[in-house]
């Protein structure tokens, strides 16, 4: 597997004081930004969207690792990949 080249994960997003962008990173540590926020209210959707990114990536590389999906497969994994899948969908949805 090559090096990661993006911020690693989790990401939260954070509105500036100013409220023309809204920040997303890892503690602190920025990985992009969405700017317009006072303009653009729905940004927001955006920002939830990118910050979810790592862990679907995450969810996205388990799944793709999951050899058979029906004969020999480890159910623990589909599982938890599932439950990785549905977290990055409602951080990524705002639910």
């Amino acid at each position: 597997m090559t090096e990661e080249k993006h911020t690693p994960g989790p990401w939260s997003f954070q509105p500036s004081e100013s409220g023309d962008v809204i920040w997303i990173g890892n503690e602190g540590e920025n990985a992009a930004c969405v700017p317009g926020y006072a303009d653009h209210p729905g940004n927001i959707a955006d920002a939830r969207l990118i910050a979810a990114a790592p862990d679907m990536l995450d969810a996205l590389r388990k799944i793709a690792a999951i050899e058979d999906l029906y004969e020999g497969t480890d159910w623990q994994e589909i599982e938890e990949a599932r439950l990785i899948a549905r977290a990055a969908i409602a951080k990524a949805t705002g639910g």
